[in-house]
């Protein structure tokens, strides 16, 4: 890959005003959504490593 592989799927913060709990997710980038079928395709599916 041409970049880090690095991405935060799911995070929960603080709201600095109200204290609750901001919970902000965010599907994967689309390279991200190749490799896994990239490697799905070349090493097989591995459910602990590449959920569906």
């Amino acid at each position: 890959m041409p970049r880090v592989m690095l991405h935060a799927h799911k995070l929960t913060l603080t709201h600095p005003q109200t204290g609750k709990p901001l919970m902000i997710t965010v599907e994967p980038p689309k390279d991200f959504l190749e490799l896994k079928e990239w490697l799905a395709k070349k090493f097989g599916r591995k459910p602990y490593l590449l959920p569906a």
